[in-house]
């Protein structure tokens, strides 16, 4: 993408440090009423037009180019808040279930993942997380059916490392990072933060 068309992107500069929900720099409501597994999530974009046709063409339609685009605006972000990238961070890809990935021919958050991690410096690692259940679509759910959804939908192959960037392309009610989350840190991970190429406003 051109700089002028970056540029004209909605950016999200202002956000809660924990869910990366747009608004004041300070936690929100419902961090501070309930506190995530994870500790801080940066997301580089605000989920609206035209960074959700983007997210559809990246994902429906396969086009590995914008999906790199998007990526890098993320990775570069990524490296400007340096307290997401620690000496022993490992970048994780929240994971799909094997029919989903039959279905779609890839993963979207490795591939975001990897450009992360070669942006960064940073070493990724596919083969820690699992998800052992074909669950519906978030984005057919309402909030709470999202949360229910994914109870025990993730699982580990071995043990995780101590420090942990999860990465995801979207985060919505960020469902899906708390149970990836949980499960890295039920299974011995010291922190989890989260990032992701765009963030719902709610």
């Amino acid at each position: 993408m051109c700089a002028g068309c970056v540029k004209s992107l909605p950016h999200i500069s202002n956000s809660c440090p924990i869910c990366a929900l747009p608004g004041p720099n300070e936690p929100c409501g419902r961090c501070i009423q309930t506190r995530p597994s994870f500790v801080a999530t940066i997301a580089a974009l605000r989920y609206d037009w035209p960074v959700n046709a983007l997210l559809h063409s990246f994902k429906g339609s396969a086009d590995l180019r914008i999906g790199r685009a998007l990526a890098q605006l993320l990775a570069e972000k990524i490296s400007s808040a340096k307290r997401f990238i620690l000496p022993e961070t490992i970048v994780v890809p929240v994971p799909l279930h094997d029919s989903r990935l039959r279905e779609r021919g890839f993963n979207q958050s490795e591939r975001i993942a990897r450009i992360v991690a070669q942006h960064t410096g940073a070493t990724i690692d596919t083969s820690v997380l699992v998800r052992t259940q074909a669950t519906n679509d978030q984005k057919t759910l309402s909030r709470q059916a999202r949360q229910t959804n994914l109870i025990d939908a993730f699982s580990l192959q071995k043990a995780p490392p101590a420090d942990i960037l999860l990465v995801d392309d979207i985060i919505t009610t960020g469902a899906t990072a708390e149970a990836a989350s949980r499960a890295l840190m039920r299974a011995g991970s010291n922190r989890v933060a989260v990032c992701c190429i765009a963030r719902t406003p709610l």
